[in-house]
């Protein structure tokens, strides 16, 4: 481009090509040209004047400068800051010193730090320094500079010198008299809490002389702590610890709370190899002093320096109390996402072999278990609360035991629901538990499902509606089955009262008799339940015995097998244990006295034992009462109806909607899941659009499971399938709801299936890598099917080798990558 064309571009008239009238190029701040050039025009001037050997800083007016460093700041035209600083530093010999530190001031003000780089400020500070213009600038200024810079990454051959000149910046300003820190009700501004920062930086870049330097200035102006200096071990002789000794604790002394514990992060991030035991009691004091008074946003660095501590500090520095209170006070901030956090990283392998550490009690436990179960939806650390539970022997809370026995069967953990139930069902205290109505349906809704899944794995050369869904598939692949292994019984568990249809899930070999595994956590000396022992076969004889029809099914026929063979001996003890629950429900309250909530739920556990008639009793005994049925009652006896003959249920929701009662999606859910189970995709399809004219947009998760295996195992392209797959999970999203690991592996077979395996990692990647065991069966075929579509796909030149080479190091097939600590 020619001086002509410049000019062209900013409405001026050609200039003179001399070296005099060079500024003509370029508009001035007060030229009307400026005020309408854009900044890409303006720095394309700038960039072709300089080119033709133009200095933008002496051969043009200075308001010129001003605009153009303006420009490049708002575009963050991080190429052209080199020519920006080269032009301050060549120029600053020519220059008034006003005028050069003028323009120097403005590079740092309108240049955004990730575009000035390090050595970029460290020019800038030298060239002012060495004309004695570095403290010229103001306060604020100075501040911003530090508190920008700091959080940068190492850059060892100009992070010594630039600590040095922040340090001089801010000593000056300390020496002077620091400003009250009036908006934040600190005692000094941030040039002290600044100045704690760099002593820290100063220590560890072996600048010991200026480290002292800030200490010494700062305890004579009783900027910091005299009872902090007095607290520091100065025996130690580690530098390093004194400096960080000293400044943490005046943070303490002066009610920095959340800014004590960012600097013993800091301390602890920036330290490479295990913690020392000074720094780690220095850590754990902080974090002591400061867990009552912290803040929700400095809660996330409080978890940060306990996992800190936890991985790296000397083993058993952090005891299991002080967990018991940072749990406490999770729960307190309601952080449920770090205790999360937290627990899972005390639960790796690594650290559980340096020490076990006892899981949330109290108040926190059932709060943790539900935020898993929940919200979070993280299976694998729900089965690793509630095993460690029962493993360790931890006392539950005498009002908390029914629901975290609910919620574990919610979740499938069917072993350790029953073990739990089994122990706290015995003792003066066991009313709690087997009167608890949400754990008594729970408990008997994940048994009956195990009950008809054991049926089906008994039958000769057939196999029932339940697994209609997976008829288009191998079952031998356990992926594709859908078959979940974990150290439980069950796999998916209901997430509706109404809804308690068997699950899509293959059967598979039953566990061993359930007992607590002594070898599984050795449980400290100390660790012991504070409750009546175990009854040894769980629930007593009470005199009750079974009501007529106790055996019934839904045609009124008992089930032949009064003495099991060996070969059905599990299915005798799982269909016996539910009756217990049921049984030890019934004893606990008369149908006189239980509330309709009460009769509600056994009504629906006496239909899912196949109990049909005394199910109908117990809705005689509500109508008797002059209970009025309301929604839950018709939704179980729907369940009941849609279980046998899905089209009929979807008859009576007619007649229902047209007497008046609406259903909601917990109704339509159930229909939906049942007309898949017996594969009417017409019905579900027809469901679904009932629901959205009725206004229903959010069906529970067990419903949108459904809808999953519906679109995995309907006929069609894999791409449509996908397709509708994606459409669901992001419904899910769009109303605030976490897919849940079993969900995400649907995604992944769907992805397979329309061969998109790019695809399939990211489902893998984002709803499944850390919600599942490492090391489970199908989580280990999973990783292989994608690592294997993966490879595929870079063989025939569809994936880049590159971007394949990560995805299979996250997935752990290839060296290096993939499993967790």
């Amino acid at each position: 481009m020619s001086d002509n064309s410049i000019s062209h571009t900013l409405d001026r008239p050609a200039p003179d090509t001399s070296p005099d009238s060079a500024s003509s190029t370029l508009p001035t701040e007060n030229d009307p040209a400026a005020e309408s050039a854009k900044p890409s025009r303006l720095i394309s001037a700038y960039v072709e004047n300089r080119n033709q050997g133009f200095s933008l800083v002496y051969d043009y007016p200075i308001d010129t400068f001003f605009s153009v460093v303006k420009a490049v700041g708002r575009r963050r035209r991080t190429d052209l800051v080199d020519m920006l600083v080269d032009d301050v530093i060549e120029s600053a010999h020519r220059l008034a010193p006003c005028t050069h530190y003028q323009v120097a001031e403005a590079l740092l003000q309108c240049i955004h730090p990730k575009s000035l780089r390090k050595h970029h400020l460290l020019s800038i500070l030298r060239t002012l320094d060495s004309r004695g213009q570095l403290l010229w600038l103001p306060a604020k200024a100075r501040c911003d500079l530090v508190e920008a810079y700091l959080p940068f990454p190492a850059q060892p051959d100009a992070d010594s010198p630039l600590f040095d000149y922040f340090a001089t910046l801010l000593l000056d300003l300390a020496k002077r008299g620091s400003r009250r820190d009036t908006v934040q009700e600190h005692p000094f501004g941030r040039d002290v809490w600044l100045l704690y920062r760099i002593t820290y930086e100063l220590t560890r870049h072996q600048r010991r002389r200026k480290a002292l330097e800030i200490i010494h200035t700062l305890a004579d102006k009783g900027m910091l702590s005299k009872q902090a200096m007095q607290e520091t071990d100065l025996s130690s002789g580690d530098f390093t610890v004194i400096a960080v000794s000293t400044t943490v604790r005046s943070c303490l002394h002066f009610g920095w709370h959340g800014r004590a514990v960012t600097l013993m992060l800091h301390v602890l991030l920036s330290e490479t190899n295990e913690l020392s035991d000074a720094l780690a009691q220095l850590a754990l004091h902080v974090l002591g002093a400061v867990i009552e008074y912290i803040q929700p946003g400095d809660f996330v660095n409080v978890v940060s320096v306990a996992i800190l501590l936890v991985r790296r500090g000397p083993v058993g520095c952090v005891t299991s109390v002080f967990l018991q209170e940072l749990y406490a006070a999770a729960q307190r901030l309601d952080q449920g996402p770090l205790a999360e956090a937290l627990y899972g990283q005390i639960r790796l392998p690594r650290v559980v072999a340096r020490f076990a550490y006892d899981p949330p009690c109290n108040g926190p436990l059932r709060w943790l278990m539900e935020h898993l179960s929940l919200k979070s939806k993280n299976a694998h650390l729900a089965r690793e609360l509630v095993t460690q539970v029962v493993n360790r022997q931890t006392p539950i809370l005498l009002q908390d035991r029914g629901e975290i026995i609910a919620l574990a069967a919610e979740q499938g953990l069917a072993r350790p629901a029953r073990m739990l139930w089994e122990y706290y069902s015995a003792g003066k205290d066991r009313g709690v538990v087997v009167g608890h109505a949400r754990a008594m349906v729970r408990l008997v809704s994940v048994f009956a499902g195990m009950i008809r899944r054991r049926e089906v794995l008994l039958e000769d050369d057939s196999r029932a509606p339940l697994a209609a869904l997976d008829s288009q598939e191998d079952t031998s692949d356990p992926l594709a089955a859908g078959t979940v292994s974990d150290d439980t019984l069950t796999s998916v568990a209901p997430d509706s009262a109404a809804q308690s249809a068997p699950e899509t899930i293959p059967p598979r070999p039953p566990d061993p008799p359930l007992r607590i595994d002594p070898g599984a956590e050795q449980s400290p000396p100390d660790a012991h339940l504070s409750t009546e022992p175990p009854h040894p076969s769980g629930v007593p004889a009470q005199g009750h015995p079974p009501p007529s029809g106790a055996r019934e099914d839904l045609h009124g026929s008992a089930p032949s097998s009064e003495h099991p063979t060996e070969a059905d001996a599990p299915l005798a003890d799982f269909r016996g244990f539910a009756e217990r629950v049921l049984l030890a429900f019934e004893a606990d309250r008369t149908l006189q006295t239980a509330t309709h909530y009460e009769l509600n739920a056994l009504a629906r556990a006496c239909f899912l034992l196949r109990r049909t008639a005394h199910g109908f009793a117990v809705f005689r005994t509500m109508l008797a009462r002059r209970f009025v049925p309301d929604l839950r009652d018709v939704n179980v006896a729907l369940a009941l109806l849609a279980a046998h003959d899905p089209a009929a249920a979807a008859r009576a929701l007619d007649r229902m909607a047209a007497g008046g009662l609406q259903p909601d999606a917990v109704t339509l859910g159930t229909l939906i899941h049942h007309a898949a189970v017996h594969g009417d995709t017409a019905l579900v399809a027809a469901l679904v659009q009932r629901g959205r004219a009725l206004g229903v947009t959010r069906f529970s998760y067990k419903t949108v499971g459904t809808l999953l295996r519906a679109a995995l195992a309907a006929g069609g392209e894999g791409a449509k399938r996908l397709e509708r797959v994606e459409e669901l999970v992001e419904e899910l999203v769009r109303g605030g709801q976490v897919p849940s690991a079993n969900m995400g592996r649907d995604c992944v077979v769907a992805a397979l299936r329309a061969d998109r395996p790019a695809v399939a990692f990211r489902f893998w990647r984002e709803l499944v890598k850390d919600r599942v065991q490492w090391d489970d069966e199908v989580a280990v075929f999973t990783r292989r099917r994608i690592a294997g579509a993966v490879r595929r796909h870079v063989e025939g030149g569809a994936l880049e080798e590159g971007r394949a080479r990560g995805m299979l190091v996250e997935l752990g097939a290839e060296r290096g990558g993939g499993r967790r600590a």
